[in-house]
């Protein structure tokens, strides 16, 4: 579009005053309309898709964490108390699971051992497989 408005502007600059500076004028009129045209409707859908991505972080957000609850006490039950518990943390467009130590030190999943790493993943789906694991592995302590 700028490369035609460029054009067009030095089209107009070129030529001596008859109907073709009109002519010329109007075309770079009607580029310059275009280009605001392309540029509202650029900016409409990257709104669009800022939203929809906050909406689904939101989302996401809402709905993980007595997922993540449960998770983390599953997980602190399965290390043996080694882990109190589990974070998330974004990273670009995806988030990284964190376990946090029971000294307080956090440490990303990828660098745990082997052996915790295999903890880990069997909190995960053990939180999500069962509605009676809420006994098992409460998300909140229980008062009573």
């Amino acid at each position: 579009m700028f490369t035609a408005y460029s054009k067009a502007s030095d089209e107009v600059e070129a030529v001596d005053g008859d109907s073709a500076v009109a002519a010329l004028d109007e075309q770079r009129r009607t580029v310059l309309l275009e280009i605001e045209d392309k540029a509202f409707s650029y900016f409409r859908l990257r709104a669009g898709i800022v939203a929809a991505e906050q909406a689904l972080r939101l989302y996401r957000d809402r709905h993980r964490s007595s997922m993540m609850l449960r998770a983390s006490a599953a997980f602190q039950v399965i290390s043996r108390g080694a882990y109190r518990g589990l974070a998330t943390q974004p990273d670009k467009d995806t988030e990284v699971l964190i376990g946090i130590g029971a000294d307080g030190s956090s440490k990303l999943a990828q660098e745990m051992s082997k052996g915790t790493h295999f903890q880990l993943y069997l909190a995960l789906p053990a939180t999500t497989s069962s509605p009676n694991l809420e006994l098992l592995f409460p998300s909140s302590p229980r008062t009573s």
